[in-house]
Formats: structure tokens, C-alpha cells, sequence
């Protein structure tokens, strides 16, 4: 499956000074292969999410950048598309937190995206697969925690704001900003990119 391995990308840690700051490079991060130079950049752009699976260890992350950036020269392709309540899972939050608790009504969500030009799967096929895994109807090796990226609530503990799909080369975003900088780390260029009206509900 295309869509097997989706590596969750959350916030970058905020900096403060103490030793703790890349603790998360030596108790389980070893384990992805990243370089000392490969983990300041990552640093400034994401937290990598453990995944808790070897399919996501021993170099399968930097394999998959380095691969993109031998690519550069093709360009890459930017776009971005929206998602509407109903076409996602909500967040697990709204069936097991106390009953009677109020929530914020379902939004519409903007999903960003990246992938090769001359890469193996289009645009089409990508947020079809997407919208799949959104749904349930298609299962990832471990959790892609769409719930909590497409219907963030208060509660969660995991920000979840990207993936990189090891297995369908492409980043996936639900952050702006974090789509924009791994976008310029490759070169693109997103000033093109037409991104769509989101009408927000009121609480």
C-alpha cells in the first residue's frame, strides 16, 4: 500500500537552552540514522514523531530526503486542497472525553502538499489516498492520527501537523508553515500556489 508508512511530523521543540534540547537525538532518535547536521535541520523545521516500528528506523528518513534532494533539479509540484466535516474522522476526543463536554463544531481543513514532478504518484491519486486514510478506509502500518491533525482540540497532547509518506514519496501538511519551509528546503516555490477559502464556524 502506498499510503503504509506515514511518518508524523508535530511542532518544532521550543528552545530552551539546556541539555534537554536534543535529549530526543540520543534515547530512541538514534535509531533513524539522522546525521548531527541532518538533525539541526530537522530541529528547525519539525518534531519527528516515534513511530514505534523498524519499517520507520535505520535510515528509512534519511534515505527519503536524500532522495529528494538528488531530485531537486526535477522540481517539485505544490498545491494544496480542502477537506470538509464529513469527509474526515473526527477527533477520538469527542467519543471519550466526559459526556456533556462542549466542543467547537467540525471546520474545514486546507491539507498542503508536496511531491516530486517526475514522481511515481499524482496529484489525484495522493489526495485520493489521503482522504482514504482520513476516512479509515485505508490502514497505515501505525497510526497517521489524522483524527487529531484535521480536528485538533485543546486536549490533544500530540500537535500532529504533517507526515512524510516513506512510501508514496510525499510530504503532507495540515500546518502552512511548515509546508512553506520544507517547500523552500527544496527549492520550491509556493508564492504560485492558489490556496483555498476556508469558511470557519463559530464556537
Amino acid at each position: 500500500m502506498s499510503f503504509y508508512l506515514m511518518q508524523r511530523l508535530l511542532p518544532p521543540r521550543e528552545k530552551t537552552g539546556s541539555p534537554l534540547d536534543i535529549a530526543h537525538r540520543v534515547f530512541g532518535g538514534g535509531m533513524l540514522g539522522l546525521s548531527e547536521s541532518a538533525w539541526d535541520l530537522m530541529d528547525q523545521l519539525c518534531r519527528i514523531d516515534y513511530m514505534g516500528a523498524a519499517e520507520f528506523e535505520f535510515g528509512a528518513l534519511p534515505k527519503f530526503m536524500r532522495s529528494w534532494q538528488e531530485r531537486a533539479d526535477e522540481g517539485f509540484d505544490l498545491w494544496c486542497f480542502k477537506m470538509r466535516p464529513g469527509e474526515y474522522k473526527p477527533n477520538w476526543d469527542r467519543e471519550w472525553v466526559t459526556k456533556g463536554k462542549p466542543f467547537p463544531p467540525l471546520q474545514e481543513r486546507i491539507v498542503y502538499c508536496i511531491r516530486p514532478k517526475e514522481g511515481k504518484y499524482g496529484r489525484e491519486y495522493i489526495e485520493d489516498q489521503f482522504r482514504r486514510v482520513a476516512r479509515g478506509s485505508v490502514r497505515c502500518k501505525e497510526d497517521a492520527m489524522t483524527r487529531r491533525a484535521l480536528d485538533p482540540l485543546e486536549s490533544d497532547y500530540r500537535k500532529v501537523s504533517g507526515w512524510i509518506v516513506l512510501t508514496a514519496d510525499c510530504m503532507i501538511f495540515v500546518d502552512e508553515k511548515m509546508w512553506r519551509n520544507f517547500a523552500e528546503l527544496f527549492g520550491g516555490d509556493v508564492s504560485s500556489v492558489e490556496i483555498p477559502e476556508v469558511v470557519e464556524k463559530p464556537n
